[in-house]
């Protein structure tokens, strides 16, 4: 169950951020705040989980005072502010001239008048919090009782009850006020679900059938009740939320299963321009951000539709620049790909071919002996996965990223004894590994398999010993 204030943040810096605001008519918000004589109030906006301030007012000695502007405000959501601990949110639609009365402390509620939806949205949030109160009795109940199967039961069936009710509220409240925003609002509440799947009772999987259905209505409708054309969507602090939930929680975390919804996505949301924008840069920069590996291939592609081709109009040169050079080391090195060939000398000057490296998984690590993880990772390296797993077909390709460190390489060599490796290094920096492989940080380590496919990237030496192992054990 959605619930506004989860999704506030908390730091009011970022109100202070400014923004401006464009469309031509104007608006007009009254404010009556009895105890809040002679005081600065500050009106924000919302756009996706960040909070932009675009005006303020002073209140009179009676705690009177008039926002006003030329231009009629984005449809979205709205907070009127004090500080960090008092401020309340509103809903900003069609209607532009409407009164706010009431207060910012504890238990005092605030009155709207003159807007129609701003007045439902109120309404709603009083709903919401109703709702919320019986939903936490139904859940301490629930743990109370949840050893009695019977009662158990009953408040299961309480709690699909007050969903439900919550749903035929969503579905009223969008009808009543059909071709608003707050009604596009109150339809994207409501997520389809899937019905009861019936899965053949010849199929020997019924289960695994029976989740594949599952997922694949999850993916394909998750956005049914979403209006792209509706901007003032974007102007709430759910969008981010369902957002994430869709490619972190409902997509399968596998970069092929993320691309095509991610692009359907986007180009539904072409509806509008300012739409198209906020899907476009959420997705490359989720993408961008993402700590699962693999992901960064959803970055490369999203960036190759619709960024480096010219359609992300609203990309100036320098933001342009910026995903360029970051695919330009990201594209060789993606998971799947061959690894780009290294042949590069020992401190003997023997050269050695990273692709005729002859083993079922090759460790490419690439490492400096003064960096302090490296210092402690390198002989974990050896010691703990190295030693182990070289009988049963590892080897390892280590590369000094540093030339003038040469000394030191070696002496750390000698020191922990890594002679078994393939150590070797560019001293006249000519192979581009940095480029190849995105080496910005050491150690940066890759698994490759015996074709030299890369498997696994930037993993630490503990988890990439227990992807080893695994995979070799997958091989018996």
């Amino acid at each position: 169950m959605f619930h506004i204030k989860k999704y506030l943040p908390l730091t009011i810096v970022a109100f202070l951020l400014a923004a401006k605001v464009v469309v031509a008519e104007g608006y007009q918000i009254k404010l009556s705040l009895p105890k809040q004589k002679d005081t600065r109030i500050y009106l924000a906006s919302y756009y996706g989980d960040r909070i932009f301030r675009i005006d303020s007012t002073e209140t009179d000695a009676q705690g009177h005072a008039t926002l006003a502007g030329d231009s009629t405000l984005d449809k979205g959501f709205y907070l009127l502010y004090l500080d960090k601990d008092h401020y309340f949110d509103f809903l900003v639609g069609n209607d532009q001239t409407f009164s706010i009365s009431g207060g910012f402390q504890n238990g005092e509620s605030q009155h709207f008048s003159g807007a129609p939806e701003t007045e439902a949205f109120q309404e709603y949030q009083r709903f919401l919090a109703q709702q919320r109160k019986i939903q936490m009795n139904l859940q301490q109940e629930m743990q109370k009782y949840h050893s009695n199967a019977d009662s158990a039961k009953q408040i299961r069936n309480r709690m699909m009850a007050l969903n439900k009710q919550m749903q035929n509220y969503w579905d009223k409240q969008a009808d009543k006020y059909k071709g608003t925003f707050y009604a596009d609002f109150m339809h994207f509440m409501v997520i389809p679900r899937p019905g009861d799947i019936k899965v053949p009772a010849s199929v020997s999987n019924p289960d695994s059938v029976k989740w594949v259905k599952e997922y694949a209505f999850r993916r394909d409708h998750f956005w049914d009740n979403f209006n792209f054309a509706q901007e003032g969507l974007i102007r709430t602090p759910l969008i981010k939320n369902r957002l994430d939930t869709y490619f972190d929680k409902v997509l399968i975390q596998n970069p092929d299963s993320i691309i095509g919804p991610a692009k359907k996505l986007i180009d539904k949301s072409k509806a509008n321009e300012n739409m198209f924008r906020f899907m476009a840069d959420y997705v490359l920069t989720h993408s961008a951000n993402s700590q699962v590996m693999g992901m960064d291939k959803v970055f490369v592609k999203i960036a190759d539709a619709y960024f480096l081709n010219g359609k992300a109009s609203w990309a100036d040169s320098t933001m342009l620049a910026k995903i360029r050079d970051k695919v330009y080391v990201t594209r060789p090195n993606l998971i799947g790909n061959t690894a780009p060939e290294l042949k590069l000398p020992n401190a003997d000057g023997q050269y050695f071919s990273l692709h005729q490296v002859n083993a079922k998984y090759t460790i490419l690590y690439f490492w400096e002996p003064d960096c302090n993880h490296c210092k402690e990772q390198t002989p974990v390296l050896y010691d703990k996965v190295y030693k182990e797993l070289h009988p049963k077909g590892v080897e390892v390709y280590a590369v000094l990223t540093q030339p003038d460190e040469k000394a030191d390489w070696q002496k750390f060599i000698d020191d922990h004894g890594l002679y078994d490796w393939i150590n070797v290094w560019d001293p006249d920096m000519i192979s581009n590994f940095h480029a190849l492989y995105d080496v910005h940080s050491t150690p940066t380590l890759y698994i490759l398999d015996k074709n030299k496919k890369i498997i696994a990237k930037r993993l630490d030496v503990t988890t990439a010993g227990d992807l080893l192992e695994k995979l070799l054990k997958y091989q018996k």
